[in-house]
């Protein structure tokens, strides 16, 4: 099933699930916050948060695009109760470590953090959202962003569409 459609056809792109200007000094403030918004909207566990930084420590997710780097993390699915994505558009960019390369820092400017309720999900959004980043466009457009609503239209063009 396309990921996009497991929520019965909807975008995993949610207005309230986007943070403009997010402001955190490091990738565990970004994580937090992003976090306390799915939590919030009831798509993830209690256990989710810390899931997710355990995860990031031994498995980075970090990538590099052509414009700015991009932060992908996520965890099990038995952390997650919905799919969704929760977006931090960072105010200043925030270190996180390169996927594949442990000890090589990044400095990411959008972070996408993952509810994927089915474990072969976890790829194709991987996949998507980075073969989306290659090009500068789409990295152009959120960036100068003035709506979550934008945010989320661009993104369900870019990725979902």
């Amino acid at each position: 099933m396309d990921p996009a459609e497991e929520r019965s056809g909807s975008s995993l792109f949610d207005p309230t699930l986007v943070c403009l200007e997010l402001e955190a000094r490091d990738r565990r403030e970004a994580i937090s916050a992003l976090a306390g918004m799915l939590r919030t909207a009831g798509k993830v566990r209690e256990s989710y948060l810390e899931a997710v930084l355990a995860r990031e420590a031994e498995f980075p997710t970090g990538l590099p695009t052509p414009r700015f780097a991009i932060a992908i993390p996520h965890t099990d699915p038995e952390h997650c109760i919905e799919p969704a994505v929760a977006v931090g558009i960072m105010r200043n960019t925030v270190n996180f470590e390169e996927m594949g390369s442990p000890g090589t820092t990044l400095e990411v400017r959008i972070v996408f953090l993952l509810s994927i309720t089915r474990p072969e999900d976890h790829v194709e959004w991987l996949s998507r959202l980075a073969s989306a980043f290659q090009t500068p466009q789409l990295a152009h457009m959120l960036l100068g962003s003035q709506s979550t609503q934008q945010v989320c239209r661009l993104l369900q063009a870019g990725i979902e569409g």
